[in-house]
């Protein structure tokens, strides 16, 4: 369990910002997927800002991928900012 993550967020209009902070591993993914279904109601782009990511699991990228599907949020709508892409 990444101890140190950590997610920012702020919405403006109907877009929802989170901004990524840690260890992103299996744990983190399921806190990003409850923070999306809290917090995204199915307008605007989600922005993910992965830039101050220590590392990134695979386990986690898979948990969050194979998981996705259980938000209102689709692929589409999601755009990642940073060089660690959680979902390509």
């Amino acid at each position: 369990m990444a101890k140190n993550f950590r997610i920012r967020i702020s919405q403006r209009n109907n877009d929802l910002y989170l901004d990524l902070r840690g260890d992103f591993d299996g744990t983190s993914a399921y806190q990003l997927l409850e923070t999306l279904k809290k917090y995204y109601h199915g307008d605007g782009k989600v922005i993910i800002n992965t830039k101050k990511l220590r590392c990134t699991v695979p386990f986690g990228v898979r948990v969050f991928r194979s998981d996705l599907h259980t938000t209102r949020c689709r692929r589409r709508n999601i755009v990642f900012i940073g060089r660690s892409s959680i979902y390509q």
